[in-house]
């Protein structure tokens, strides 16, 4: 008699079954991570335009502006520019009429909203954050309570950038 090679339907139902349970486990986890890492990272990266900011004004001894691009939010996105003054006529990020002082532009950023008291942020020419110290929030789209999926960027009157991780409310 032959012998017969492969698996039952039982044990192929078994696995399937087995599949099923681990991928149900995982795929939260996986996107929990992941919204985790793009607030993080949009976290960083706008941390590191303040940084820039903030050491521009160090290394040319004048104010630099951080301004929000509509004149409201920085969640919409932002420019630097030397100087004490944000210009938003013309648009200074637009390619046709780009203002040669501006020295970033950056767009909105994508699923995670900033909210501040401030539609732009002044650093002295000794680093400093003009007009005293302000709070930035990041909070993710899809930010559920019980989750720590927001983010606060604390500017020091001195120009000292800390961030700290917030749980959803």
């Amino acid at each position: 008699m032959p012998s017969n090679r492969g698996f039952s339907l039982i044990e192929l139902m078994v696995t399937v079954a087995v599949m099923g349970i681990i991928a149900g486990i995982a795929f939260p986890s996986l996107r929990d991570l992941v919204i985790n890492s793009r607030v993080s990272t949009q976290t960083n990266e706008v941390v590191a335009v303040l940084n820039y900011a903030r050491s521009e004004a160090i290394k040319r001894g004048l104010d630099v502006m951080v301004c929000a691009r509509d004149g409201v939010n920085l969640g919409n996105g932002w420019f630097i520019i030397p100087g004490t003054a944000c210009n938003f006529d013309p648009d200074p990020c637009d390619p046709d009429s780009r203002d040669p002082l501006v020295l970033v532009c950056h767009e909105s950023l994508k699923e995670v909203a900033i909210t501040t008291d401030r539609a732009s942020l002044q650093f002295s020419g000794r680093g400093g954050l003009v007009g005293g110290a302000v709070t930035l929030t990041f909070s993710a789209a899809e930010c559920r309570i019980g989750t720590d999926r927001k983010r606060e960027i604390s500017i020091l009157g001195s120009g000292r950038i800390a961030v700290e991780r917030k749980p959803c409310s």
